[in-house]
């Protein structure tokens, strides 16, 4: 199953130096268009799995007073096994990687410096998923 249509995605954007240490955070805004697929395979009456992958794609928004917000590409790939306990139950269990980037133009502070150009946000993480589907 295909399926898409438009977002709205927040990241921190934290403030500090080595020295100086942390100092604020603010949050980077994006809006745009996403994408992707979920593919769902019984393997038995009871038993199959599911593959799915979603890409978000940042075309405006806000990065606070850091600067203009680039273009970045974020996505999100998994893999789960189901097990269906009844007609109306059934339970999801798997795994998930998601990789989530923003850029925006603007200037950073270092010790006694100020620099400009493009500053990069990326959270990163290995994710356990467990759902639960209940129909009435």
């Amino acid at each position: 199953m295909l399926s898409g249509g438009l977002f709205n995605k927040e990241l921190p954007v934290l403030y500090g130096t080595e020295n100086d240490g942390f100092e604020k955070v603010e949050k980077y805004s994006a809006l745009g268009p996403h994408i992707g697929f979920k593919y769902w395979r019984p393997v038995s009456d009871t038993l199959g799995f599911q593959l799915n992958a979603r890409a978000y794609y940042s075309l405006s928004g806000n990065a606070g007073s850091n600067g203009d917000l680039e273009p970045s590409l974020s996505y999100l790939v998994g893999a789960l096994g189901s097990y269906r306990w009844s007609t109306k139950i059934m339970g999801y269990v798997g795994y998930a990687y998601r990789l989530d980037n923003g850029s925006y133009s603007g200037s950073t502070k270092t010790d006694n410096t100020t620099l400009t150009g493009i500053n990069s946000i990326e959270i990163q993480g290995h994710y356990l998923n467990m759902l639960l589907d209940i129909s009435f």
